[in-house]
């Protein structure tokens, strides 16, 4: 079956680093793929994990994931009130 894309607008770019990281699962993989397609995303663990349609337990785990792998820079989970301010 042949694929063709006609509208460029519904791409998301991944950083090859993600996607080639061998220390990553291929779930987690898609996970931020599916987090970098919302661009400036802030949000609850519960909102996030609305999205990632997950309890909100597997969306933290997904996040402690992302960032023990080294991405906390790109994806950030704030507790108790925290923000970048």
């Amino acid at each position: 079956m042949p694929l063709e894309i006609k509208d460029h607008h519904d791409l998301t770019i991944v950083p090859l680093h993600i996607l080639r990281n061998p220390a990553l699962s291929f779930e987690l993989k898609g996970v931020a793929a599916m987090l970098y397609s919302f661009e400036g995303l802030h949000g609850t663990t519960e909102e996030l994990a609305g999205i990632l349609g997950v309890s909100k337990p597997q969306a933290t785990a997904y996040f402690r994931e992302l960032q023990s792998a080294g991405y906390e820079n790109i994806f950030r989970l704030y507790e108790n009130g925290e923000t970048d301010d």
